[in-house]
């Protein structure tokens, strides 16, 4: 009887907050975790007192856990990465202010390089009708002419079509040509 008093017992040692048997290996009560290495029975002693703790503060002190490491969780993820906006300020001007980019016009096609090509095209189409594909060739090649230095002069676009334009004239121009002195000769010598 006296045995149970004290805090311990012919199996070990007495839990003193639930007075469950404990082994004297163990350091920790297997029925509620408090810890045995503090318990006053631990260090053999025999009077009744030994089970009744003198001071509050060792009643709200916790066991230390057996392993810290692996009951810690794992650190939360980084926070995810901001995504990188472009922005329309350059770094010299102050926040909050935007800058607005002039819209360029358009480069405009030259009137007469545009005529020249689509008279150029007609004109080589109708190669076929003699005094129609003359007209229109040399019409081609006059816009193309006058139309090439003054799209390089007003910085106008179209100086391709008025080069095409030009030499699809003068190609319907040899070919209304070649054709009219080939038919004339051949109705000529004939007769």
């Amino acid at each position: 009887m006296s045995s149970v008093i004290s805090g311990t017992s012919e199996s070990g040692n007495k839990c003193p907050n639930c007075g469950s048997d404990a082994r004297p290996e163990m350091s920790f009560c297997s029925s509620c975790g408090t810890s045995l290495k503090d318990a006053p029975g631990s260090e053999g002693q025999n009077d009744a007192q030994a089970t009744v703790t003198d001071s509050p503060e060792s009643l709200l002190t916790t066991p230390p856990s057996p392993s810290a490491d692996t009951l810690l969780p794992p650190p939360p993820p980084p926070p995810p990465m901001q995504p990188l906006y472009h922005t329309t300020n350059p770094p010299y001007q102050q926040p909050g202010m935007t800058v607005v980019q002039p819209m360029m016009a358009r480069a405009t096609n030259n009137g007469l390089c545009v005529a020249a090509m689509v008279l150029g095209i007609i004109a080589v189409v109708f190669f076929w009708a003699p005094f129609f594909g003359i007209v229109l060739g040399v019409l081609a090649t006059i816009f193309g002419a006058v139309g090439i230095p003054a799209s390089a002069k007003r910085a106008q676009a179209g100086r391709g079509m008025g080069i095409a334009g030009l030499i699809l004239g003068i190609i319907a121009l040899a070919v209304n040509i070649i054709l009219i002195v080939t038919v004339y000769g051949f109705l000529t010598s004939n007769a």
